[in-house]
């Protein structure tokens, strides 16, 4: 799962006591510092949408934030771990060749979050051309 669908999909919570509950929840991996303490509980009404704060998404449109761009949807949108069974990239990839390979195989969902994230830069451009 991709970190934006965890964002979106689940919320930070206590561990529950009771072991049965437990089988609803997602467990953080040993090693990491809530692991014995928190997990991640599905949202049971609609997801929510994530706002980055802090930091905008480069456009793709632009030749030198492109790179940029490569790594944050690489980052948001496809599975990774910081385990080297499961990283971000190939090694033997490039940022903007390990991208272009990602988008084939992205969702329609996420296509259209990431088209839509580009289409802000446009309709901001837009206001300042009038």
């Amino acid at each position: 799962m991709c970190f934006w669908d965890i964002i979106r999909n689940y919320i930070k919570e206590k561990k529950p006591k009771s072991k049965t509950q437990r089988n609803v929840y997602l467990a953080f991996q040993p090693g990491h510092p809530q692991f014995t303490t928190h997990c991640l509980k599905k949202l049971e009404c609609n997801s929510v949408i994530p706002v980055l704060q802090g930091y905008r998404v480069p456009r793709n449109d632009v030749e030198g934030d492109k790179i940029r761009y490569a790594v944050v949807i690489l980052a948001l949108f496809r599975p990774w771990s910081a385990s080297k069974i499961s990283p971000l990239k190939s090694p033997d990839l490039s940022w903007l060749e390990a991208h272009t390979e990602f988008k084939e195989a992205m969702s329609p969902e996420h296509i259209r979050v990431t088209s839509n994230m580009q289409l802000l830069y446009q309709t901001r451009d837009a206001k300042f051309d009038f």
